[in-house]
């Protein structure tokens, strides 16, 4: 099972149905009637979804008819669902986040991890989950439920999480200052996953927004990356920085990292299936404090934090990379975001994967 997040609602109208629903599309000189069934164990998702607004409705006792400009009609899920890998179809049974007051356009699933027995954390910029209030981080067991037990209160946006080996610990990176009610953690923080409590000891402190967030193969050391200059309240570091997990204490791993074109962003993070390769992703242009050229994407040796030879040649800002995966073979790596590697070639969409060998 895999899990996609993303704004599902945008310039899209919703409409509660618990009956049999007749769709009438209307397009020039003809007239179609099709009939979705829509009765869901969440009544949350008792709705559907259309790719433009419905402009005509008649209701008889059990039915109603819709028409419009709209070409499609799908079923409701919120802002992030699991897909089963062998269909590519939601799965039923899911929690549905939204944003209480607000449409789709103000809820975003950004990141999600296994919890390691078939559910999953969740984090984002929502504030309910199903009808309970519930902000920007959470826990849906395997039957799809809201664990109500994991209550970390983060009062902003989550983008990034990473789970500990043992799953135990969580970490979550985002916009935020503040969790567990009045617990002041600024864009950085750890939970124990039992309750979702703050881990006292572990406070990085950066100046602005995480993005990224990857673990060492061994739990001690937390790589972060963002749009901060400051960690650690006085410790200088450009978007980029390693802590130990145990005291929150940023490393010596310093890459220096660089743009000439605007302020530096590190967007994604990932270790190498050998654990001593970091592949980070964003809008850069230079490592090593401008000695070296690296567009959007570098590697670094996690021994001594030199950049690697790989280079794929990404044209470089204002293109961006956003999304990094190696396989698991550890053979290629897949890059997504809206990068070129010349200018000749159309920009490439969020959607688009280029691999390096």
């Amino acid at each position: 099972m895999s899990f996609i997040g993303t704004n599902l609602m945008t310039h899209t109208k919703k409409l509660s149905l618990i009956t049999s629903i007749a769709i009438l599309i209307l397009v020039p000189g003809a007239l179609f009637a099709a009939t979705a069934f829509l009765e869901t164990p969440n009544p949350e998702k008792n709705k559907v979804v259309f790719d433009a607004q419905p402009l005509v409705m008649i209701a008889d006792d059990d039915t109603i008819y819709l028409g419009g400009s709209f070409t499609s009609v799908s079923q409701y899920v919120g802002e992030g669902v699991p897909l089963s890998t062998s269909t590519g179809l939601p799965v039923d049974d899911f929690a549905v986040f939204e944003t209480e007051g607000g449409g789709g356009d103000d809820s975003t699933v950004y990141a999600v991890v296994p919890d390691g027995s078939g559910g999953w954390y969740v984090g984002g910029s929502f504030t309910r989950v199903n009808d309970t209030a519930w902000p920007n981080l959470a826990h849906v067991t395997a039957d799809g439920e809201l664990d109500t037990d994991f209550d970390p209160d983060v009062n902003g946006s989550v983008f990034a999480l990473t789970l500990s080996s043992d799953n135990q610990t969580l970490y979550a990176g985002g916009n935020f200052v503040q969790v567990n009610g009045d617990v002041v953690r600024s864009k950085i923080a750890a939970f124990d996953v039992a309750d979702g409590t703050v881990i006292p000891g572990f406070d990085p402190d950066a100046d602005s927004t995480v993005s990224a967030l990857a673990l060492s193969s061994d739990d001690e050391t937390l790589y972060a990356g963002g749009g901060f200059t400051d960690v650690n309240n006085g410790t200088t570091r450009n978007g980029l920085a390693a802590f130990n997990t145990t005291t929150g204490t940023v490393t010596a791993f310093d890459p220096e990292i660089t743009n000439n074109v605007a302020a530096v962003t590190i967007n994604a993070l990932d270790i190498a299936e050998s654990g001593d390769v970091l592949y980070v992703g964003g809008g850069f242009t230079h490592v090593n404090d401008g000695a070296e050229q690296r567009n959007d994407f570098a590697a670094f040796s996690l021994s001594d934090g030199s950049v690697t030879a790989l280079d794929p040649g990404v044209l470089g800002p204002p293109e961006t990379i956003y999304a990094i995966a190696e396989s698991s073979d550890g053979d290629k790596l897949y890059l997504g975001g809206n990068y070129r590697f010349s200018p000749d070639e159309i920009e490439a969409t969020y959607t688009a994967l280029k691999v390096v060998d």
